[in-house]
């Protein structure tokens, strides 16, 4: 017995059309994501500063004066903690510079206790001569350097004046959203942009909470145990601690070492405390705050912090938590819209 059977694949010019369409956007995206990049931090930030802005239209102030008021203000707090804390960082860094010779014999004496023995530079240059030559094309480097920190400056600038832009016509924003918005799910989507906007500010001040806990933590701990450059180190493990994962192993490597100036009892000691303040940090401040005040799930937030650092790097790992609020928010409403049409 033969059974025939055929197949016959009927693609209209239009599916075949959507279909290029859908592609050519999707690469379009790709070649764009650095843009696309930039305006989505943009729009963070000026999630943040809309609250402040607002404020101030509610005072009769116009919005886009509003907004110059609060983005000005910013600068001005930044620059302020920035002069408060700058003479500070600039004498432990001359201290440093003048004292790095003794230092140095301080941490190869607590090496070779060990019967390692530290790095030599000399015994170095002549072990490999062709170094030399490097060094000299160290010029390069620093142009590279050079460079990087100006487009990096020009991305931050971008990025600040894009989200003054976002602030001040936040309403232009919440019309196109109706616009392309079906006329069912209209009023769901809003109110998912509302509650978005609500937590990617409880993301921001949840941030802001972490970081300067443990670079209080760490100022005490390293003053306890008179380690040098306690300032400087302190707020720099604050600042690492944006870096999900690897922010809190460097700044503890960078403790451990500066801790080693002293002794091996005092480096070992103040690894452990920064071990500690990490893992305060990490499992009951960041969740607490995170769970309470975004109203995601724990498992959720370290999922969103892993997708986004692959994808993006440290920036996708800063950015998870508030855009995967924003992507569980929108999920869990369109569910519960489609139970009610059940």
């Amino acid at each position: 017995m033969n059974i025939n059977t055929s197949f016959k694949l009927d693609i209209s010019w239009s599916v075949i059309f959507k279909i290029a369409l859908a592609v050519g956007l999707i690469y379009f995206l790709f070649l764009i994501k650095n843009i696309l990049l930039v305006a989505l931090i943009a729009l963070v930030v000026s999630i943040i500063f809309n609250p402040a802005v607002s404020y101030f239209e509610k005072k009769k102030i116009p919005r886009i004066m509003a907004g110059i008021l609060v983005y000005a203000g910013f600068l001005f707090l930044v620059i302020g903690v920035f002069y408060a804390i700058f003479p500070s960082i600039i004498s432990e860094t001359v201290s440093f510079s003048q004292n790095f010779n003794e230092y140095y014999l301080r941490y190869s004496n607590n090496i070779s206790r060990l019967g390692l023995n530290s790095f030599n530079v000399a015994d170095f240059l002549k072990n490999n001569p062709g170094i030399g030559d490097s060094i000299l094309n160290f010029s390069g480097t620093i142009f590279k350097f050079i460079s990087s920190f100006f487009n990096v400056f020009v991305s931050v600038v971008t990025t600040f004046v894009l989200a003054f832009f976002f602030s001040i016509e936040t309403s232009d924003f919440v019309k196109i959203l109706k616009n392309f918005s079906p006329k069912k799910l209209e009023e769901d989507i809003l109110k998912s942009w509302q509650k978005s906007q609500e937590q990617v500010m409880g993301w921001f001040g949840g941030r802001v909470i972490s970081c300067i806990a443990v670079a209080i933590m760490t100022f005490i701990a390293c003053f306890a145990l008179h380690i040098k450059f306690t300032v400087s180190v302190s707020i720099l493990c604050g600042i690492l601690n944006l870096v999900p994962l690897v922010g809190p192993i460097l700044a503890s490597l960078i403790l451990f070492s500066l801790g080693l100036l002293n002794s091996w009892t005092i480096a070992c000691l103040i690894l452990v405390i920064s071990i500690i303040i990490q893992f305060a940090e990490n499992n009951f401040l960041t969740p607490f705050i995170s769970n309470k005040i975004i109203g995601i799930p724990n498992f959720l937030i370290l999922l969103s912090i892993l997708i986004g650092g692959q994808l993006l790097g440290a920036v996708g790992a800063i950015l998870a938590i508030p855009l995967g609020a924003v992507i569980y928010e929108t999920l869990k409403n369109y569910i519960a819209y489609k139970k009610n049409q059940e």
